[in-house]
């Protein structure tokens, strides 16, 4: 059991709250105690005043009495011994007289009444020995009629006129005693009022000597002391510009100066970082990847804009979050069984790097396909070396768009290489059908000139096509997706008489929707060039683009080898492939028709069954009225 602790008293706690309470307690103590010693003194000193004027009183009554006392006792006349005694006990402020043996047995006495016997006072065996007068204050109790006196006591000393009776002054020094007791009342009273009247003006004194120190203290000690803690206050609260304000030479004005120092030295160090981390947020914030810094604690350091318009969120919102909280949308850790933690792998585990890829979701709740490359890094934070996790986030459909569009480009300068090689045959060939045309011919070469001039139609539209295919992205505009895919079809024709497969084309209804005409294409060449690489051994491919209600459906229908469950949910990540026909591909091509679809606000969805086909489903908004259907096989 824990002993009780003392609580403070009100007055500690009082004096605890405030400096100018404990210095005026401390002197005020200080001054008391030394007041109290100097009264005492003054006291003692008085009493032997008042003592010594009393002994020097009784001294001279004594003396103006010894010789008629002397000269009755030589007489023998006793009761004009007792006569002397009664006057002088009769005198003013005089309470007793006595005239004792050197025994102290009491001879006589006034006034009458007294109590007889003998007298016990220590002072009598001091005045017999010393042969001096001995003065002291008695306190002869409430019963007495004079509780409290001054007493003399006053030896009378043996001559050679009294040895015949009272003996040789060898052997008989002391005749007897003379004791005469003083009314000490009044004394008292003058006592005690001077002790009074001196504390008293101590005590005016202490408080006068306090209230100037009080006074003092506040203006020259506190109220500076206050403008240096306002001052404290404000810096701490994040004012670095808070100052004191306090002049002077003494130590409170040092302090001042040094803590105004310090706040310079403070305020340019504090400028000097964050200009250090306003560079360090615009250097990472140059990395087009997304950037960020994960601490041990799995806490946010530091985020750059890329990351933040990965995840649509703000730098306000993210900095101190956890990152499974900010990429990943949960509330604890990442199960490490399920996704590479990189915090886990490289902090606990010890790693130096590793790669991987994560889904992270956006504040919409939209999912982001992302490669992660992470590294360890040791930071200084607060003085103290810190492992933390430096990733960058490469948003894989980003770099979707950009192999489109390298693949774009590469493909519009082949396409406008094979162009500009064939319109200038072409064309010269077309100068010569028309001149031909001038010249007389029978029916048959003029069945061969049409027939002619058919072939080159032929060869230009291909050309077209082609360059349509490939041309750079331009802004949205109204796209007939049925003819768009009637023209791709017609680019891969001979690839599919090659591999043994036959198109058909399905188109009804209006198919136009609203899209930027390179990207239409490129989504109905990809879907078919996949279902061609997925018949190796031949097939039927079946195009088909329709009018469904307010939507345009494009459907990509093969009778390849299929797709194995577990790699659906894989065809349209980026990068991945496994081709039937055994060629090498980028694993891009589906990746970038769900880019095309989402940023058209439309599905794309897949039916397959392993052996038997699979079935590319592409449903857009659609735009325009309803036709009637077509089918045409080429």
């Amino acid at each position: 059991m824990e002993p009780l602790k003392s609580q403070p008293s009100p007055l500690s706690l009082w004096a605890q709250q405030r400096l100018q309470r404990r210095f005026a307690l401390m002197a005020g103590s200080v001054l008391v105690m030394i007041s109290g010693l100097l009264l005492i003194l003054t006291v003692s000193f008085y009493r032997g005043d008042v003592l010594a004027r009393q002994g020097e009183a009784a001294h001279q009554v004594a003396h103006l009495l010894r010789a008629s006392l002397e000269n009755t006792m030589l007489k023998r006349d006793l009761e004009g011994l007792q006569a002397i005694i009664d006057a002088l006990g009769a005198q003013p402020n005089v309470a007793a007289v006595r005239v004792l043996s050197p025994t102290g047995q009491q001879r006589f006495s006034a006034p009458n009444g007294l109590p007889g016997g003998y007298l016990k006072d220590p002072d009598i065996l001091k005045a017999i020995t010393l042969q001096t007068q001995q003065v002291g204050f008695r306190d002869l109790g409430t019963q007495a009629p004079v509780p409290r006196v001054v007493r003399a006591i006053t030896p009378v000393l043996n001559r050679p006129d009294c040895t015949g009776c009272h003996g040789a002054i060898a052997d008989h020094p002391v005749n007897g005693l003379l004791v005469v007791d003083f009314d000490a009342s009044d004394l008292r009273r003058q006592m005690i009022g001077g002790i009074g009247l001196l504390a008293g003006f101590g005590f005016v004194v202490i408080g006068t000597i306090l209230g100037a120190a009080w006074l003092w203290l506040d203006r020259v000690v506190l109220a500076r002391l206050r403008g240096l803690e306002r001052a404290s206050d404000r810096m701490s609260a994040g004012d670095l510009t808070a100052r004191t304000g306090i002049t002077g030479q003494d130590e409170i004005a040092r302090v001042a100066q040094s803590f105004d120092d310090m706040g310079v030295r403070l305020e340019q160090s504090m400028d000097a970082l964050r200009s250090s981390h306003a560079f360090l947020q615009a250097l990472i914030d140059a990395v087009p990847d997304g950037l960020r810094v994960i601490g041990p604690d799995h806490r946010l350091l530091m985020v750059n804009h890329a990351y933040l318009a990965q995840i649509g969120s703000t730098q306000a919102r993210e900095l101190g979050r956890t990152c499974y909280a900010s990429s990943h949308h949960r509330s604890a850790p990442c199960v490490a069984t399920m996704v590479r933690c990189p915090v886990e792998e490289l902090i606990a585990a010890g790693a130096s790097d590793i790669k991987c890829s994560h889904t992270h979701k956006t504040v919409a709740g939209g999912d982001l396909r992302v490669e992660v490359s992470a590294a360890r890094a040791v930071m200084r934070i607060d003085g103290e070396d810190v492992p933390c996790v430096i990733e960058s986030i490469r948003d894989l459909n980003a770099s979707v768009a950009i192999s489109q569009e390298q693949r774009l480009a590469e493909m519009g300068m082949l396409a406008a290489g094979v162009a500009h090689e064939v319109f200038n045959p072409l064309s010269s060939i077309q100068l010569v059908l028309d001149a031909l045309e001038d010249q007389p011919l029978d029916d048959q070469g003029r069945d061969y000139l049409r027939l002619a001039r058919k072939e080159i139609a032929t060869c230009l539209d291909v050309t077209d096509s082609l360059l349509r295919l490939t041309a750079a992205p331009d802004g949205d505009e109204l796209v007939d997706l049925g003819a768009a895919m009637r023209e791709t079809a017609r680019l891969l024709q001979l690839s599919a008489l090659q591999n043994g497969v036959e198109i058909t084309i399905e188109h009804s209804g209006d198919t136009s929707v609203i899209g930027r005409d390179s990207d239409l294409r490129m989504l109905a060449f990809n879907l078919t060039q996949n279902a061609l690489h997925a018949m190796p051994g031949g097939g039927r491919l079946t195009l088909s683009c329709m009018r469904e209600g307010g939507q345009v459906v494009l459907r990509v229908a093969d009778t390849g080898i299929g797709i194995a469950p577990a790699d659906q949910e894989r065809v349209m990540l980026p990068f991945w492939t496994r081709r039937a026909d055994g060629s090498k591909g980028r694993g891009l091509g589906l990746s970038i028709c769900r880019a095309i679809v989402d940023r058209l606000s439309g599905d794309i969805a897949l039916e397959s069954e392993p052996g038997r086909g699979s079935v590319f489903t592409v449903t857009l908004p659609g735009a325009g009225a309803e036709n009637e259907r077509q089918e045409t096989s080429i």
